[in-house]
């Protein structure tokens, strides 16, 4: 999960510049642009608030903004949302909630849902 969290910091310094760079401004310009329906923006919010990229850690935000990329169809959310439930970080344990999410973003040919269906034996 380390490495996880390493490449969602990496991620996010490369869209933004660095760690420092993420300010209320840009995360307020993700979240008008979140809110038009700009799905990898609700991503990135999402992945902003699971890892305290420039705010305090927040998974009930991650939850949410992941969400809304995820009932779009987005597999990186399904997946991150999915791993939310799973893990309990932030909401409450929900392994049927995770397999439902894994299975959206697998379907769809996420090859990190897939391994976690496997692992769950729902593959």
């Amino acid at each position: 999960m380390q490495n996880k969290s390493l490449f969602c910091i990496l991620y996010s310094t490369l869209i933004f510049g660095s760690v420092n760079a993420v300010t209320t401004k840009k995360i307020v310009t993700s979240k008008v642009a979140a809110h038009q329906g700009n799905v990898q923006a609700a991503f990135n919010l999402g992945n902003i608030y699971a890892n305290g990229i420039g705010v305090s850690q927040n998974y009930a935000e991650a939850e949410k903004w992941f969400r809304i990329a995820a009932v779009q169809g987005d597999t990186k959310a399904q997946y991150a949302l999915g791993m939310l439930f799973y893990t309990g970080k932030g909401l409450t344990k929900d392994y049927a909630e995770a397999v439902k999410w894994f299975r959206l973003a697998a379907n769809q040919g996420d090859a990190e849902a897939k391994s976690a269906l496997k692992k769950l034996g729902k593959s």
